[in-house]
């Protein structure tokens, strides 16, 4: 494989074997994530991933389980936490006393295979 940004890529078996490899960062398409996410953990390597995670709640909870059993960390990235309007609300609410509501959806129940898990 070729070397980007002065990086030599390595194939995914390689990743998986190689003991230089101590985390991956997982960003391909939603429904490859379960499985990428296993083979990494399976393989020993803390484990980061955009999200949505998963497409299931049970996968979900299979997979933290696995990773707790493997010692290793499983985290789901929102990346729209490092938005200018995720700090500017951050900022807004900073000190300020927030009040426990409910929220509701009024556009219905998302649906479960396109936007991860059900509502």
């Amino acid at each position: 494989l070729d070397t980007i940004n002065q990086v030599k890529q390595m194939s995914l078996k390689d990743a998986l074997e190689s003991q230089d490899v101590h985390a991956a960062f997982i960003t391909t398409e939603n429904r490859n994530h379960e499985e990428s996410i296993r083979k990494f953990l399976e393989a020993g390597k803390h484990v980061l991933v955009e999200y949505p995670m998963v497409l299931s709640a049970a996968a979900a909870h299979q997979l933290w389980a696995l990773a707790e059993q493997k010692g290793k960390i499983l985290h789901e990235e929102h990346i729209e936490l490092l938005t200018e309007e995720y700090k500017q609300l951050k900022k807004e609410a900073d000190g300020k006393e927030l009040v426990e509501g409910t929220l509701h959806f009024t556009g219905g129940s998302l649906d479960e295979q396109r936007f991860a898990f059900s509502s």
